[in-house]
């Protein structure tokens, strides 16, 4: 589940009366899927990582212009009221 960390469902688990085997077993059995769609969508996008990479920072300095634009705009209108 990608909303709980996984630390605080084994912190959790550890307050319980749970055997240490069966939480191990069923950890296994509960982290196989997604490890294995992490795994196999990595596998389908390492081709692409360089323009994921490129897109990112684009992405980022898009971001940084628009906040810095929105940031100087607010001060400006700021001083304006003063």
């Amino acid at each position: 589940m990608p909303q709980v960390s996984f630390d605080l469902v084994s912190y959790v688990a550890g307050l319980t009366g749970i055997k240490v085997i069966p939480f191990a077993i069923v950890t296994f059995i509960g982290m196989t899927p997604i490890v294995f769609l992490m795994s196999f969508f990595g596998y389908l996008i390492e081709p692409f990582l360089s323009w994921i990479l490129v897109f990112l920072i684009i992405a980022l300095v898009l971001y940084m212009i628009y906040f810095l634009k929105k940031r100087k705009d607010n001060k400006v209108y700021s001083n304006f009221l003063k």
